[in-house]
């Protein structure tokens, strides 16, 4: 979501819109990179009290002019975009997931913010229909998938492996994202392999010991946070992405983008943007990812015809300039 954020706000002013970034919890690794674009940023403090959070909100609502269209993503829908709209701002929400595993009265809170928005975004059909079956009316909803700039990443032109092939995923290290499926997929392949887990999260300790009692430790990197993923990338010769489900999957968007061969989960949200022959699909178990890297890891040519035809699916509907455009028109018809 932050990615998409700073992609999206650094090209809006050429659509004529003047981009102002509020963060109310803190800042993160993309602070840098937004101020050395000029965009204005808000930060709000990094904290569990609610009333500072809400203060800050406050604070950073009354400072906004009459004109603004506020639009907001994950938890600010209900510090941010509710308090804007009572002030009179129209409003706009991103759905980025379908947050199934959240408590249950988060799914509840979330479709009563977002029936009282101007306008709602989902970044997929799937995510669409999931909170339309949990109360939400979609009637004022649209579905606008992330996108990348693809001029940043260059598609792989080479049929083999790495001497060792090195896998790569990107991705929190949370529950949804299965690593450790993957470890305990990856543990009974004897062929070689490498694995680099980009990014990070509160499974990072319990990860890194399973990979020590798997007896796979040496084999696995853990590269925590990278604010850009491209050189990884560039180096990988598959991206594996074992997550149990996903809104869109941006960071699958920015693989196909790089050309590196797909191994993904068979969850119905890649199919809405890739062929059957761009990716690798592999069913709900690990003894499937097993066989499924295992035969990734013996066809390295067949693989990476599979990369080809991702990288022309994410040409064809997963670019930058497409979401830019559909915010922009968005945007323009609440004015």
């Amino acid at each position: 979501a932050e990615r998409m954020v700073v992609d999206l706000a650094r090209r809006l002013p050429k659509q004529g819109f003047v981009p102002r970034i509020i963060a109310l919890g803190g800042g993160g690794s993309l602070e840098e990179e937004i101020r050395a674009s000029g965009i204005e940023l808000m930060i709000g403090p990094a904290t569990n009290d609610r009333r500072a959070t809400k203060r800050f909100a406050d604070h950073a609502l009354a400072g906004l002019s009459a004109d603004t269209i506020v639009h907001t993503h994950l938890g600010a829908d209900h510090w941010f975009g509710v308090p804007a709209q009572r002030r009179g701002f129209r409003w706009v929400s991103t759905c980025h997931n379908d947050d199934r595993h959240d408590p249950w009265w988060k799914r509840k809170i979330n479709p009563w913010a977002w029936n009282r928005a101007d306008r709602v975004a989902a970044v997929s059909g799937v995510a669409k229909a999931f909170w339309r079956s949990h109360g939400a009316r979609t009637d004022h909803w649209e579905v606008v998938p992330n996108g990348v700039e693809l001029s940043r990443f260059t598609p792989k032109t080479h049929l083999s492996y790495s001497d060792i092939p090195l896998m790569v995923s990107v991705g929190r290290l949370v529950e949804q994202k299965r690593h450790a499926w993957l470890l305990r997929a990856l543990a009974p392949i004897k062929q070689p392999w490498r694995l680099e887990l980009l990014g990070d999260g509160p499974l990072r300790g319990s990860l890194e010991a399973l990979a020590d009692e798997l007896g796979i430790r040496p084999r696995v990197s853990f590269r925590g946070v990278l604010p850009d993923v491209r050189q990884a990338l560039s180096r990988a010769d598959l991206f594996v992405f074992p997550s149990a489900w996903e809104g869109q999957g941006i960071a699958v968007l920015e693989a196909a983008a790089s050309g590196v061969p797909l191994v993904l989960s068979d969850l119905p949200v890649f199919h809405e943007w890739l062929g059957d022959r761009s990716a690798l699909f592999v069913e709900e178990s690990i003894e499937a990812w097993t066989n499924a890297l295992e035969q990734a890891l013996h066809d390295a040519r067949a693989m990476q015809v599979m990369g080809w035809h991702a990288y022309e699916d994410v040409c064809r509907v997963g670019s930058i300039d497409q979401m830019v455009l559909r915010y922009s028109e968005l945007y323009s018809s609440l004015r």
